[in-house]
């Protein structure tokens, strides 16, 4: 083989490796990052909060092993969402067996539409090669009218949630306590009123006398 013909060979075979590694590299590989650009997310404008998410609305949390999904909003540079996976552990006396790994995720939110004060927002990243989306339904300026918002919210917080393929929708634990003299029980409290008009948040289950 001449000088001329060796040449030609080694670029023909450089420019065949070249074009394989590009196009593989195309098809197998997603680039990480977030869906939602740095403006929408400052243009979001959400308000910030913490929730505790459970898959049923109005559900009453397992004293001993409380499963949830911790959401938190903010509002900080960009308008971002925080979720992890965790369990409450028992109080004294309970036991929980349950181990979780916390899958912490965070989403840059952006607004996707308003209506009778209720705000939507959606986010979608990409980790590791796996996409995952999210729309968050906020009610809590939610307007009830009987005329064009005639629905009534299951919770606050809606999050309906897609990762590996898999959607779920979670509601937000909406605690309202009962008011009690000068004061509002908090969870697990019921308030006791005696024949003396005295008032006082007792554990619920427990004998009222005070």
């Amino acid at each position: 083989m001449n000088f001329r013909a060796f040449s030609k060979l080694i670029v023909a075979t450089s420019s065949a490796i070249l074009i394989g590694a590009c196009s593989g590299g195309a098809i197998d590989s997603v680039a990480d990052g977030d869906d939602t650009s740095a403006d929408e997310a400052l243009k979001a404008n959400v308000k910030p909060g913490v929730f505790r998410l459970y898959s049923k609305p109005h559900v009453t949390p397992d004293p001993a092993c409380d499963l949830y999904t911790n959401l938190e909003l903010k509002a900080g540079t960009y308008s971002t969402a925080t979720l992890d996976d965790t369990v409450g552990r028992g109080g004294l006396g309970m036991r929980c067996e349950i181990a979780v790994a916390p899958n912490e995720r965070t989403y840059r939110l952006k607004l996707a539409s308003t209506k009778c004060g209720t705000r939507v927002y959606t986010g979608s990243r990409t980790r590791g090669g796996k996409h995952s989306e999210i729309t968050i339904t906020d009610n809590r300026a939610h307007v009830v009218s009987w005329t064009a918002c005639k629905d009534v919210p299951k919770a606050k917080i809606v999050v309906e949630e897609t990762q590996n393929g898999t959607t779920t929708t979670k509601y937000s634990h909406d605690f309202v306590g009962a008011s009690c003299g000068n004061s509002t029980c908090g969870e697990g409290l019921v308030c006791c009123t005696t024949t003396m008009s005295r008032s006082a948040c007792i554990p619920k289950g427990a004998m009222c006398a005070i």
